[in-house]
């Protein structure tokens, strides 16, 4: 259900094209989820896109007892820190009964588990990034959610459909570094991409002289 509490689906939510990232947070968390969410705001400000533009983001409740109203509380909250006209949009909050986020979170290979000691949910820190199909692309873990990786890894996702030429360039002088779950440089791409434009240059120097030449030649 959405944060209105009307029955969704994926495909109903999600454009075709568009890459998908899919969090999953319980809302009474003390801390972790908190600080999820904060971290992925800090990322999304400092990216070029906008939800709902070209990409969205869906936060599913691992909680099948926290409510639609929740959730929409929790919306109002992170679009207001966030601060981007029409990002509304594209920012789904989902509640659901445990079968269906079961089935979910096994689906996105996500697991987690009631503590009864602490009366609270173990689980690990993770944004998913998937094809508006529902493939999964990427999963960047922890909670350092810097914008350069959230471009890359969105880019990544859409196939190339939501990028520019410059964005196609930068992606292929990064690639993705599960040590450090970051983007990092592509030391042989870049020497590549170097190689054929050191050729493109030295092409068009040699054309231009040789055009300089022929008008010599001619007078």
């Amino acid at each position: 259900r959405n944060e209105s509490g009307a029955d969704v689906s994926f495909a109903s939510l999600v454009p075709v094209g568009q890459p998908v990232i899919l969090n999953f947070v319980y809302h009474t968390c003390p801390m972790l989820c908190s600080i999820l969410l904060d971290e992925l705001v800090d990322g999304l400000e400092g990216l070029g896109r906008t939800p709902g533009d070209d990409f969205q983001i869906i936060t599913v409740s691992m909680a099948a007892y926290e409510t639609s109203e929740l959730a929409r509380k929790q919306k109002d909250r992170y679009l207001a820190m966030l601060d981007r006209p029409g990002a509304e949009a594209g920012w789904h909050f989902l509640t659901g009964d445990e079968a269906a986020i079961r089935q979910l979170a096994d689906a996105m290979g996500f697991g987690f588990q009631w503590v009864e000691e602490t009366e609270e949910f173990a689980h690990p820190a993770a944004l998913m990034f998937l094809t508006s199909e529902g493939k999964i692309t990427r999963y960047l873990h922890g909670m350092d959610y810097r914008a350069g990786d959230l471009d890359k890894a969105l880019i990544e996702a859409a196939r190339g459909d939501v990028a520019s030429v410059v964005d196609r360039i930068i992606l292929y002088c990064y690639q993705f570094d599960p040590d450090s779950n970051a983007y990092v440089v592509h030391a042989t791409n870049v020497m590549k991409l170097g190689g054929v434009l050191t050729l493109v240059l030295l092409t068009l120097v040699l054309y231009s002289l040789w055009r300089r030449e022929g008008r010599h030649g001619h007078r």
